[in-house]
């Protein structure tokens, strides 16, 4: 999951960013001091459009077109397929001792089949006949059809001089025929005839139905419960944050599904709980605790899959109480039940009907923020600038971000000691604009900072070997007013140096 302090560090960023834009040099006004070299660095305006157009890390973040932004993590889609909750069918045998059988056959074992259309699979019989001539025979299976006509083996059994005669009919395929098991009862019925054209009765067929598969099934499936995954969601949201109190002000969790079981589904969310930072444990709690019913196909949409959405939200789960509490693992199972009422309704199973869940969280970039501390150390290295005895920086910004921003910058040696700061205490660098009731920016506000660095501190900033930048953010109004961060906002900066050179 990527790290959603990265959107709000990207309010520090944007200062550095400006002052990498050296194209308008010629419009900046030069500071108003008189050193022995004065230098305007950077006029330039930046949003943080800028930034993330440009910024492949970015990709988890959904700009709407009205430059408003949020948080996105979709977990990769799980399915349950139908054909994993009912076994495969498994050979069984046939036994004729009459003209006419009618079989009770049981395919599943939860599963009362009425039509079965099958797509593969075999019938072989077995023939023993104590009549002293060539006996002619036709078995049929009047509710096994294809295209209105009825399944049917034939064989001549021939008198070989002594009885009883015995012959075979080699497994013959059953491919595509569609097989109404109305009764749960297969029918069978044969005809035997002498040469005389005199029906005759058998001493015995046996046979053996094998390796049937099917394209789809039709009956009554009873109230079965099943796993449809159990997943834990690391959540390094709060990875970066040492500090501070952050709250959002509308996420989501959702969970989308896509279902062609024509039968009736449950779906539950189950045992789901976060995991702290702190070593807590938070359950979470929704109005979908006891289940939500699925939208289903029926009998005449076989093929087709329907959708439904399950969203957690502020009004219906305690996510935003989840959230503030800065989980680092959460944990769930989602469950799902046939037929839950038990009800004797006909419905159906495709060979690929399955039910495909996706989770995903939604977070949009709208809350509030007090004092949230983000910590960032990367390597460091400044090229020999002993020539300069001292510098001053003159940083004017004109902040459209809905954010105050101190920020402190240390310089540390290659054992991660401090050995001097940028500035004087943490320096307040922005301060967060005149904001409307929704939340949006209505006048900017600039703010004027000076950075002095003494000759002796340029020197031992010389020797730092890795910096650590410590940011602070809050919302307007001490982070009691929710804020809407939009992509369009804009940072104004102007910067410019004084540099003391010795001669």
């Amino acid at each position: 999951m990527r790290k959603l302090s990265y959107v709000l560090f990207c309010t520090c960023t944007l200062l550095v960013y400006s002052c990498q834009n050296y194209e308008d040099f010629r419009e900046v006004d030069r500071v108003d001091h008189n050193p022995e070299l004065a230098i305007p660095l950077v006029n330039s305006s930046l949003s943080l459009d800028d930034i993330l157009e440009n910024e492949e890390d970015f990709s988890f973040l959904t700009i709407a077109p009205d430059g408003s932004m949020s948080y996105n993590y979709s977990q990769d889609p799980v399915e349950k397929a139908a054909s994993e909750l009912i076994e495969e069918m498994e050979d069984f045998p046939l036994a004729l001792v009459d003209s006419f059988m009618s079989v009770p056959v049981q395919l599943f074992e939860n599963f009362t089949v009425s039509k079965l259309n099958l797509k593969n699979g075999t019938i072989a019989f077995d023939i023993q006949s104590s009549h002293t001539e060539d006996i002619n025979l036709k078995i049929t299976f009047p509710g096994m059809t294809q295209n209105g006509s009825p399944f049917e083996m034939q064989s001549i059994i021939e008198y070989q001089g002594t009885t009883p005669t015995t012959t075979s009919i080699s497994p013959t395929s059953i491919q595509n025929f569609a097989l109404n098991l109305a009764g749960g009862n297969l029918d069978i019925r044969y005809e035997a005839y002498n040469n005389a054209g005199q029906r005759v009765l058998l001493d015995l067929i046996t046979g053996e139905a094998k390796d049937w598969t099917y394209s789809s099934i039709e009956g009554i499936w009873a109230n079965e419960t099943f796993t449809v995954n159990s997943d834990t969601i690391e959540v390094d949201l709060f990875d970066d944050i040492t500090d501070g109190e952050i709250s959002f002000a509308d996420p989501k969790l959702i969970l989308d599904i896509q279902n062609s079981i024509g039968f009736p589904v449950q779906m539950k969310i189950e045992n789901m709980m976060a995991y702290t930072v702190d070593g807590n444990s938070i359950p979470f709690t929704s109005i979908f605790s006891d289940g939500y019913n699925l939208k289903y196909p029926g009998l005449n949409e076989m093929g087709q899959e329907t959708s439904d959405q399950i969203v957690l939200d502020k009004n219906n789960s305690n996510i935003i109480s989840i959230l503030n509490a800065r989980p680092k693992y959460i944990v769930y199972d989602v469950v799902g039940i046939i037929n839950p009422e038990d009800a004797q309704t006909t419905g159906f199973i495709a060979e690929d009907s399955k039910v495909k869940g996706e989770f995903s969280i939604e977070i949009p970039i709208y809350g509030t923020a007090s004092d949230f501390t983000i910590e960032s150390i990367s390597d460091f290295e400044l090229e020999d600038i002993e020539q300069i005895s001292h510098a001053e920086f003159k940083l004017i910004t004109d902040n459209g971000i809905p954010l105050d921003l101190e920020m402190q910058v240390y310089f540390m040696d290659e054992n991660g000691l401090e050995i001097d700061s940028l500035l004087q205490g943490q320096t307040a660098l922005l301060s967060a604009p005149e904001m409307g009731a929704n939340g949006a920016v209505i006048n900017t506000t600039e703010q004027t900072n000076i950075i002095e660095i003494p000759a002796e501190r340029v020197n031992l900033i010389q020797t730092a070997k890795q910096i650590k930048v410590k940011a602070s953010l809050s919302t307007a109004n001490q982070g009691m007013t929710p804020v809407r961060i939009l992509s369009t906002q804009e940072l104004k900066v102007r910067l410019g140096a004084i540099l003391g050179i010795d001669n």
